[in-house]
């Protein structure tokens, strides 16, 4: 998957994929936001709570609502009516029901496997920071979206670490402690709800498949003249060079990729959660559904949020900044 969406950002060109991105709900200050190549990396460093905003206009369909932390208020007993919250449609409905088609395939047959023990349909993306100092899941299913940050971190000084070695595993990536964080979470906020499946409304010829061309690649420095001896080119260079194919080096990544939202045309919202911690790590979350936001990776509902995936506000520090160097699954 990588690769076809590195491939498309150097396409359309670098400039629509950061706008894309801040469309979907990424804010245009993220520190390493930059319009270069590596974009399609993962390489700004954006909190999960923004990255939850931004997941749960995909699972809303495209459709952005800027997440809020209140569900409901009442005084002395007697509600008191909400605003609407206003929403727009960021991105097509068959880009991001695509996109979701998309993700589906991480957790079916790609690093995000072990969401599968949710047993419920699951879009979602794993990312892992250069030398582990990261990983991330981003998931949500019909019904809720939640990011899952895992960091490596120096008690004393706060800087950025290697997560090697941590939970006593060699190695730390999001296909691994963030996504089971995830699924165990997902379980537990959705237990006794019935089992939903996405309504998707794909791109025309998205579900098709398309042969490899036959032909051979045209050879770049050809100019269709026959070589003719002692003749100079005047110190022009034969070479071509592709536009995009030189890496931009910003630092950080984001991964998952990050959170989803409502799939019943409302808007989605997210929230910062303080996750737990591992050996020589710590963990962060964030995410959304019908806005609201809760501390521990989810919001859903319409608005509250709460510790560990109740009601309530955010109590946690450290939306999950993520390191310099990234690198994704």
């Amino acid at each position: 998957m990588n690769s076809v969406y590195a491939q498309m950002a150097a396409d359309v060109g670098p400039q629509k994929v950061k706008q894309t991105a801040i469309d979907l709900g990424i804010p245009e200050a993220t520190p390493d936001l930059a319009d270069g190549p590596a974009i399609a990396l993962g390489t700004a460093t954006a909190s999960v709570l923004d990255m939850a905003e931004a997941y749960a206009t995909l699972a809303n369909h495209g459709r952005h609502g800027t997440y809020t932390m209140v569900e409901k208020v009442s005084k002395e007993g007697t509600p008191i009516e909400l605003p609407d919250r206003r929403t727009r449609q960021a991105v097509s409905r068959e880009a991001a029901d695509t996109t979701t088609a998309m993700l589906q395939s991480v957790v079916q047959n790609g690093t995000a496997s072990a969401a599968q023990a949710l047993g419920r349909p699951v879009a979602g993306k794993t990312g892992t920071a250069e030398e582990d100092t990261a990983a991330w899941f981003a998931g949500y299913t019909p019904e809720l979206a939640t990011v899952v940050s895992v960091m490596g971190q120096d008690p004393v000084t706060a800087a950025h670490k290697s997560l090697y070695g941590a939970m006593g595993l060699p190695r730390i990536n999001g296909g691994g402690a963030p996504t089971e964080i995830w699924t165990q979470f997902t379980q537990d906020a959705l237990k006794g709800k019935p089992v939903k499946e996405f309504d998707l409304r794909l791109q025309p010829g998205s579900d098709a498949s398309q042969a490899p061309g036959t032909e051979a690649p045209a050879d770049p420095t050809a100019d269709g003249t026959p070589e003719e001896d002692s003749t100079s080119t005047g110190g022009q260079d034969t070479g071509t060079e592709t536009p995009g194919q030189t890496p931009s080096t910003p630092a950080g990544q984001t991964e998952g990729q990050t959170d989803g939202g409502t799939t019943d045309g409302s808007t989605g919202g997210e929230s910062p959660t303080g996750g737990g911690t591992a050996d020589g790590g710590t963990g962060d979350g964030g995410t959304a559904t019908d806005g609201g936001t809760t501390d521990g990776g989810t919001t859903e509902g319409g608005g509250d949020t709460s510790d560990g995936g109740a009601t309530g506000g955010p109590t946690a520090p450290g939306w999950g900044f993520a390191p310099q160097g990234a690198r994704r699954e």
